[in-house]
């Protein structure tokens, strides 16, 4: 199984707080992968954990996800009649490019959105959630 880390978790993910330490657990001993994108909305959070993220890609623990890819999904998601209360159609386009159903994400509107427009879209924000951390392989 695959996860987005979005870009307002990344801190406590490199710090290991309480909350985030079984998406660790999960990474390490689950075969879960981290999803990215080198779409240009990424670039921002490329910048500033690229070292971990590289870190991670090299051990095989994360997944790219082409920026073609997203944009033709950003392309359907922005056609469709729903009106996103997030500004984070990427996210919902690399969901989709990704075939992505957890993401790990503070954002109360990006929540709405994911689980609206991603089918069986769940969202991952404390420990208590660990039970969406399922050993699969990433798609």
């Amino acid at each position: 199984m695959c996860l987005i880390l979005d870009n307002n978790q990344w801190g406590d993910f490199l710090e290991k707080k309480d909350d985030i330490i079984p998406i660790h657990d999960w990474l390490e001993k689950k075969n879960g992968k981290l999803i990215y994108s080198n779409h240009e909305k990424f670039k921002e959070l490329s910048k500033k954990y690229k070292n971990s993220l590289e870190t991670y890609r090299q051990a095989g623990k994360a997944k790219l996800v082409l920026k073609e890819e997203v944009e033709e999904e950003i392309k359907k998601i922005r056609k469709s009649q729903y009106i996103m209360k997030s500004n984070d159609d990427h996210i919902l386009g690399l969901a989709k490019a990704g075939n992505i159903k957890v993401l790990c994400s503070k954002d109360k509107n990006l929540h709405k959105d994911f689980t609206t427009m991603i089918p069986h879209g769940k969202i991952y924000q404390t420990k208590n959630h660990k039970h969406l951390l399922v050993e699969d392989l990433c798609p």
